[in-house]
């Protein structure tokens, strides 16, 4: 735990600390590419056509009593 400490100490004290990340041209390509086809599916084919991972729908009648 200690080492772990230290080495951090010692990142963060250290000139050469990048916290933000320079996209290279190829990675600008990549992501302006998956935009264009994103555009392209029908609205909601992005987030895939499974409900899975979503919240189910609100029922009308609540099941909480006070």
């Amino acid at each position: 735990m200690v080492e772990t400490l230290i080495c951090t100490q010692n990142w963060l004290r250290s000139e050469n600390v990048y916290l933000h990340h320079t996209p290279t041209i190829e990675e600008m390509e990549l992501c302006e590419e998956a935009e264009r086809e994103m555009l392209k599916m029908p609205c909601g084919a992005a987030m895939g056509s499974s409900r899975s991972g979503m919240l189910p729908p609100k029922s009308k009648t609540s099941s909480f009593q006070a």
